[in-house]
């Protein structure tokens, strides 16, 4: 029996965000469908939760694993939905990742007792790795296993300190095929997704050293570009499946690279889509 994954954004309190598709849940969910594992992703400020709700959920439905996104502004939330985890399914296996755990990752596993693991940087190529572990071992995984793992962070009870193995940055952005964006039920989103809007990812990278960014840290300071077929291809399920007139290319770096963004602009006119489209993170001319 494949294990049962959730994959959480935690509750967020106040106005000062926006309830929109997150494609790290999505991307990360692809990978672990692609490799056998049972996934469900929720947004909880989308589904307007409070922390009953959270607990009522996990109550209503079995998960072997779960895992929440964190941003900094996260982390005491991120706290809170673990130690619900931990009383409500106390063998599950718990997670968290995304920039937070990513910029300060022993901090982020220091101070949450119910988190078992943390993962820095990109989880698609480590995760499926642990959780076959933990598939094979419940959560008393033997350390000897843990330490090849990209970007996973634990406890490591030999050395008594706090292990952070090294981010694997270097991930194929295609091997799982096209994003499962039915995982994620965009069209239960507010106003569809803003007048059918979808955000979609070319690339990841960035290779400028800007001191105040962390983006080289999350993907990697080499620019790795997505297949232009399967781009095309993607956009097109999108307007067949969920009528989408508009797209945002939201990468670091989607004009960086002439011999990247000509092509595919290209390829865009090529398939007669007729969809607008616009980078919001700005463009490098």
């Amino acid at each position: 029996m494949s294990l049962k994954v959730l994959l959480a954004l935690p509750i967020r309190e106040g106005n000062n965000f926006q309830v929109s598709p997150d494609l790290g849940l999505l991307y990360l969910g692809t990978a672990l469908a692609s490799n056998g594992f049972e996934v469900t992703l929720l947004d909880c400020p989308k589904e307007g939760f409070t922390f009953s709700d959270f607990r009522t959920f996990l109550r209503d439905n079995h998960f072997d694993v779960v895992g929440l996104r964190c941003f900094s502004r996260d982390h005491n939330y991120v706290h809170h939905h673990l130690k619900i985890a931990r009383q409500v399914k106390p063998n599950c296996l718990t997670l968290v990742g995304g920039p937070h755990p990513s910029a300060l990752a022993e901090f982020v596993l220091a101070s949450m007792p119910a988190l078992d693991f943390a993962w820095r940087s990109e989880a698609e190529e480590g995760l499926p790795k642990l959780l076959n572990l933990f598939s094979e071992y419940g959560r008393q995984i033997p350390e000897t296993q843990l330490p090849g793992i990209p970007g996973l962070v634990w406890r490591s009870s030999q050395e008594k300190h706090i292990q952070a193995n090294p981010p694997s940055l270097g991930v194929d952005l295609d091997a799982w095929g096209m994003p499962r964006w039915e995982l994620l039920q965009p069209e239960t989103y507010p106003g569809f997704i803003w007048d059918d809007y979808f955000p979609v990812y070319t690339t990841r990278g960035c290779p400028y050293p800007c001191t105040y960014c962390n983006a080289p840290n999350l993907s990697g300071r080499k620019l790795r570009h997505r297949n232009i077929e399967g781009l095309v291809q993607e956009l097109q399920f999108l307007k067949n499946r969920y009528g989408t007139r508009r797209f945002s290319i939201i990468d670091d770096e989607f004009t960086l690279h002439r011999k990247f963004a000509v092509p595919f602009c290209e390829a865009l006119i090529d398939a007669g889509l007729d969809l607008k489209w616009d980078c919001p993170n700005g463009v490098r001319i």
